[in-house]
């Protein structure tokens, strides 16, 4: 497992849920409108990063896979 990797893993599965869960529990507990945005807008962000560093880390999976088969 190289570094780039390890940081993929880190912000998949311990960063982006942490966002998302964050901005979950606050927009619920929210009672301004403006703030629900705002957590609303931190719940997206969470599942951008996993979105995007969960496709990163299955690209570096196929990309050795493929060139294993070689």
């Amino acid at each position: 497992m190289n570094y780039y990797q390890l940081i993929f893993i880190i912000h998949t599965f311990f960063v982006g849920p942490l966002l998302m869960y964050s901005g979950y529990i606050g927009a619920g507990l929210s009672n301004d409108k403006k703030n629900k945005y705002l957590f609303n807008f931190l719940f997206i962000i969470g599942l951008v990063v996993s979105l995007y560093h969960g496709s990163k880390l299955l690209g570096f999976k196929f990309e050795k896979s493929i060139s294993s088969n070689k």
